[in-house]
């Protein structure tokens, strides 16, 4: 289990990058850890998913749209879960032209649909220590 925090990379499908901040006292290596209402308040950008009207139907990915898994167990900051890479996933607002195959996070619950496209998240840490 990794802690996602603000200096991790999270990129959606066409390689946009998703840069969540967060003030959070707790901190791994410097870096302030994340929850989901951290990730769902960033904005994604450097999408290369263009805008088309079709067909097929796509739309560049702006900002990260729902967070379905990723929540620690035990580790809390303010009551609230910390996001881990275990179990993490996470939907963008764009727009695929074809659904993932095979899915890559669990079917999402609207607004999103099948072809909202993942975020990936790399949590760029290897150790977690107390202090």
């Amino acid at each position: 289990m990794s802690v996602l925090t603000t200096s991790s990379a999270f990129t959606c499908d066409h390689l946009g990058a998703a840069t969540p901040a967060a003030a959070h006292r707790l901190t791994v290596g410097g870096a302030a850890v994340l929850t989901r209402a951290d990730l769902l308040a960033a904005m994604v950008s450097g999408c290369a998913q263009p805008d088309q009207a079709g067909p097929p139907v796509t739309r560049k990915c702006r900002k990260v749209l729902q967070v379905n898994g990723g929540d620690a167990t035990r580790l809390t900051v303010d009551g609230v879960p910390v996001l881990t890479t275990t179990g993490f996933a996470a939907l963008t607002d764009g727009q695929n032209a074809q659904p993932a195959v095979p899915p890559l996070v669990p079917p999402p619950v609207p607004p999103a649909t099948q072809l909202s496209p993942p975020l990936t998240a790399d949590a760029n840490q290897i150790w977690l220590r107390g202090a």
